[in-house]
């Protein structure tokens, strides 16, 4: 199993810290939750991350003095900084851009969107979040199973459990409803990866399917699930 990456989380308050520590954890990150400028150095002089989100609905003043002690303290100055907002204009954007921001995200946070704004980032392979999901999969082929049940759905792909996975580039045609959906999907997928039973304790046996010739309504669908899964308990305020 992969470690998780690190993300240096700085808030002011505490259930700001908590929505955007959660949000992280579900998105495969591990966050290191500070209340300050200060308090997040003294955490990066112990321990590295790889990016930095600050929560920016702070004054103006208090927000400058925070993108300058990050852009010049030597365990941060490389490490992007995506700023978290309420609301945010075009002077607003390029004020902290030329401060050093990398990225704006706004509350409340899409999953997707800070997924991939994260990712490209902090370098991480993958495009779309992804969500445990188990729900029935029928396969049209009826190999190696007439249907067989899920692991894991994004909107690229989902991971079936099984003891005989097919070999990878192997093309499949899949049904399913997603749950608190009515309308059932059907999709083409690819299988890319494998796990054999007993190959790796910290994963299901199964096979990894990517998503082919798949709608963007069905995307949409998919998206919206993920979505509702990762974020709907975590309630957005403003830090001040």
């Amino acid at each position: 199993m992969f470690a998780k990456k690190k993300a240096l989380v700085i808030c002011k308050s505490t259930s700001g810290r908590l929505c955007l520590g959660m949000l992280l954890s579900r998105i495969a990150y591990d966050p290191i939750l500070t209340r300050s400028v200060y308090d997040a150095l003294l955490h990066l002089e112990e321990e590295a991350a790889c990016i930095i989100i600050l929560d920016g609905d702070t004054p103006e003043e208090e927000r400058s003095e925070t993108f300058s002690l990050l852009k010049t303290a030597t365990v941060s100055r490389e490490l992007p900084i995506v700023a978290v907002l309420s609301e945010v204009d075009d002077s607003l954007s390029m004020h902290l851009s030329a401060s050093g921001c990398a990225a704006i995200i706004t509350k409340p946070v899409d999953i997707s969107l800070a997924y991939g704004v994260l990712g490209k980032l902090s370098g991480e392979p993958r495009k779309t979040p992804r969500v445990q999901v188990r729900i029935r999969v029928e396969i049209a082929e009826g190999a190696p199973a007439p249907s067989l049940f899920s692991v894991n759905i994004s909107e690229g792909g989902i991971y079936l459990r099984t003891p005989h996975p097919l070999p990878e580039d192997t093309v499949l045609h899949l049904s399913f409803t997603l749950p608190y959906d009515q309308e059932k999907i059907t999709v083409a997928g690819k299988v890319v990866r494998t796990t054999l039973l007993g190959a790796n304790l910290n994963e299901e046996p199964g096979m990894g399917i990517s998503f082919v010739e798949i709608a963007d309504e069905i995307i949409t669908r998919i998206r919206n699930f993920v979505t509702l899964s990762l974020s709907s308990d975590l309630e957005w305020e403003r830090a001040i």
